[in-house]
């Protein structure tokens, strides 16, 4: 970098101590502590270089005070305060290069103004790299002498003193193992301040500083990520443990574990004693089994145990490790992670009385369910036999009536007669439908593959028997399989062909369809030309006793289509509807194996 026209500079925040006032642009002078060798205040003259002895003497000594150094800026101050004893200087800049050499981060920019050397703060164009700055990390060292009254060429970043460019500068590349880390450039108000030979003195300083500058970055790398670690130990809720199996056979603990016990960092005794006292004292055995085993299967294991932390109510904890073991077999030390379960198994145990809760609810439930089924069952059996002897004998002696005293009674009175017959007849119906109801929900399912086309096939052949004077076209797709109940799925195409039968009664050429389709969803379908229904209602079409067509224009009980859902949803699965009014209907449904789930 050059004052006033320098590469991009990028500085490691850090305090450097110089012999002369050190202070920030625009701020106080900062004196030094007494005791280092860089003078404060250059002089204009050519600068004076140090016999080769003298060199030598301070190369002997650079490894030594870097070996001490823990930041990049610390490193800085050496190596300048190593340059500024072979040659004075008026500007300095060390970077430290990314890894793909395309831009730097700034470690220490210095800039002599009015007389005092000051510490430049990184501009924002810091991480770029001037034109001679790229040639040096390419191709090598790099002397640029100027003219005196010299211009600042297009092709750099001034810095600190704007008003004068640098007459005499040094640029070389950091290096380790002759890979660029870095960039070091030496500068000089003062024309032809350096030579060639400077120059190659420069890079030999700056590859003698190159491995100590690579150790800082690796260890600040490392540093933070151990802090990522220890934040990720932290949130996770865990620590890191080591116990050496020697005498006496120590515990380390990690601050994070002594924290989930509630301990402050250090303070955990590190004797085996100590350790158990932090287990329950009913799984302390276990744990040490739980050690035994690691040594003896040499590959990692896991237990779960309950400790006692300061201060707080018993906890749970996850230990994991292995053994690890020296060259001759013997193991030396067990090391792994606690993780503090204490929530999870909090969790655990609100789940186990949560299904607790619920399977006793669910008990409960079913057997309000069973007691209510047995009241069903009851109350079908009452209707079966019980209602049916009434209704039979108010039909019966309608019927006498009619044919016996017929004369003596007036139209009226025989058509009261009529009525009395007809409703027991469809009463009757109701009885028989709602026991075939009752039938399905109770029956156990007796899977089985059932071909529907066939039972659509026998059903059609039953209705035209019944009613041979209608023409009604029946298409029914070959080879349709479904697995379920045969008995209930034959129950359920007959309410659906039968339903389509009977609303398709006032049509001189009906159309019933039996067929299988992929889209919207793969299904069966039962499809008709005939009356169709208002969309609006479909809602109703499968409730008990709902009707969307008065019993004298198309007779039945309203209990068919749900009979149909019922079968369905035994099966697990569905039925639904379309239809136009005057324009026919279609009923889809599903039957997925579901063998398993059976209801």
């Amino acid at each position: 970098m050059i004052p006033a026209a320098g590469v991009a500079a990028c500085c490691v925040a850090a305090r450097l101590d110089w012999p002369g006032p050190l202070r920030k642009a625009g701020a106080e002078p900062v004196w030094p502590p007494a005791g280092l060798a860089l003078g404060a205040v250059l002089v204009a003259s050519r600068p004076q270089r140090r016999p080769a002895d003298r060199r030598g003497a301070i190369f002997s000594n650079l490894g030594h005070r870097l070996s001490a150094v823990r930041t990049p800026k610390e490193a800085a101050q050496i190596i300048l305060e190593v340059a500024d004893a072979l040659w004075q200087w008026d500007a300095c800049v060390l970077d430290l290069c990314s890894a793909d050499l395309a831009s730097v981060n700034p470690v220490l920019c210095i800039d002599t103004i009015n007389g005092r050397r000051t510490e430049i703060a990184p501009a924002a164009n810091s991480a770029q790299l001037s034109a001679i700055a790229r040639r040096a990390l390419e191709s090598g060292p790099q002397l640029v002498l100027r003219p005196p009254e010299a211009a600042f060429p297009p092709d750099v970043f001034p810095f600190g003193d704007k008003t004068r460019p640098s007459a005499s500068m040094m640029y070389v590349p950091v290096r380790k193992d002759s890979q660029a880390i870095g960039l070091l450039s030496i500068q000089s108000y003062t024309p032809d301040a350096y030579t060639q030979e400077d120059v190659n003195t420069l890079q030999a300083l700056a590859d003698h500083c190159g491995g100590a500058l690579e150790r800082i970055r690796a260890e600040a790398a490392l540093s933070e990520s151990d802090e990522r670690l220890r934040m990720a130990l932290a949130a996770g809720k865990m620590g890191t443990w080591t116990r050496e199996l020697g005498t006496p056979g120590r515990v380390f603990w990690s601050p994070e574990l002594e924290a989930i016990v509630g301990l402050q960092p250090g303070e955990f005794p590190g004797t085996e004693q100590a350790l158990y006292e932090f287990i329950h004292p009913e799984d302390r055995e276990l744990v040490r089994r739980a050690f035994e085993k690691a040594i003896e299967i040499q590959s990692d294991y896991e237990v779960e145990f309950r400790f006692l932390p300061r201060g707080r109510p018993p906890g749970w904890m996850l230990g994991r490790g292995r053994a690890y073991y020296d060259d001759a077999g013997k193991p030396v030390r067990l090391a792994g992670v606690a993780i503090d379960i204490t929530a999870h198994k909090e969790a655990e145990q609100e789940i186990r009385r949560l299904n607790a809760e619920l399977e006793r609810r669910v008990r409960e439930r079913t057997a309000e369910l069973e007691a209510t089924n047995q009241e069903l069952e009851a109350f079908a059996y009452s209707v079966s036999h019980d209602l049916r002897a009434p209704l039979r004998a108010v039909r019966g002696f309608s019927e006498v009536l009619l044919e016996r005293y017929a004369g003596q009674l007036d139209e009226e009175g025989q058509e009261f007669l009529r009525r009395a017959c007809e409703s027991s007849q469809h009463m009757g119906r109701l009885i028989d439908d709602l026991l075939k109801l009752s039938r399905v929900g109770r029956s156990e399912l007796r899977w089985q593959v059932v071909n529907l086309s066939a039972l659509a096939g026998a059903i059609a052949a039953e209705l035209r028997k019944a009613d041979p004077g209608r023409a009604v076209q029946f298409v029914i797709e070959p080879a349709l399989r479904a697995e379920g109940d045969e008995r209930l799925l034959k129950v359920l195409l007959d309410n659906l062909l039968g339903n389509a039968w009977k609303f398709t009664s006032h049509r001189p050429e009906a159309r019933i369809e039996f067929g299988f389709t992929a889209q919207p969803e793969p299904a069966f379908f039962v499809r008709d030309n005939g009356v169709g229904f208002d969309l609006a209602h479909a809602g109703k079409l499968f409730g008990v006793f709902q009707r969307l067509h008065s019993a004298t224009e198309f007779p039945g009980t309203g209990i068919g289509l749900a009979t149909a859902q019922r079968i369905l949803k035994r099966h697990r699965g569905r039925v639904w509807a379309t239809g136009v009014v005057n324009g026919g209907a279609t009923f889809y449904f599903t039957l997925p194996d579901t063998r398993d789930f059976e209801l």
